[in-house]
């Protein structure tokens, strides 16, 4: 849309609202506010003057009958912003045109992106990154789950113990991570780690059931 067919601006409150450069169908003013310029839009506005209230945090103004150019306080309603978004997403890929369009936008970024990831610049920010991110970290204070010692780790939130062997005695004694089975020789029921392959109750009936295993070959 050219500067000729962009909508008439639109007085409110004193204030004049012109439709958006990227998005005419929406008018804003530019206001100060501490000093600062910022926008109002228009729709918001009108239901905050209607109503007598600011929107809600979290919430934005939603065009009830989907016509973003009837500002009418009877057609203007307040949705949770992530269902005000996602209402409209679901509506514009029920369109044909919209939803191929979207369809090759994303297979197209997906080739890009699996290009980039894979060339050098792509590592060299990865590991910039990494080194940022462990900048001015500092160990903190813990106690260890199994026997009590403290420790300093510098992951808080998921260190639970201050050494593995700490931890395979804290599996050990409250059989955190074993389950019941059934011996493949003498039939008697035992316990066992979950990550153990073991298919009998002890070494001696192991032994048996390999001689029988080798006997019915």
């Amino acid at each position: 849309m050219n500067q000729l067919q962009r909508p008439a601006p639109i007085a409110f409150n004193s204030r004049t609202y012109y439709a958006s450069g990227t998005n005419p169908k929406y008018f804003y003013a530019d206001v100060r506010v501490g000093g600062r310029r910022t926008k109002r839009a228009l729709h918001r506005d009108v239901w905050e003057a209607h109503h007598g209230t600011p929107v809600p945090a979290g919430y934005q103004v939603h065009h009830v009958d989907r016509n973003p150019f009837n500002n009418d306080p009877a057609n203007l309603s307040i949705k949770l912003t992530g269902k005000h978004l996602s209402d409209h997403l679901r509506e514009r890929w029920q369109d044909p045109v919209y939803a191929e369009k979207a369809r090759q936008n994303l297979a197209g970024a997906a080739q890009k992106a699996t290009a980039w990831h894979k060339s050098s610049a792509s590592h060299e920010t990865h590991v910039a990154a990494g080194k940022q991110s462990w900048e001015g970290r500092q160990p903190v204070d813990a106690s260890c789950l199994n026997c009590g010692g403290a420790y300093k780790t510098f992951f808080p939130g998921k260190s639970r113990f201050c050494h593995v062997n700490c931890h395979h005695q804290y599996k050990d004694r409250t059989k955190a991570y074993f389950e019941s089975r059934t011996c493949g020789h003498c039939g008697v029921s035992y316990e066992t780690r979950r990550a153990s392959k073991a298919k009998t109750c002890s070494m001696s009936c192991a032994a048996k059931l390999r001689e029988a295993n080798r006997q019915k070959r």
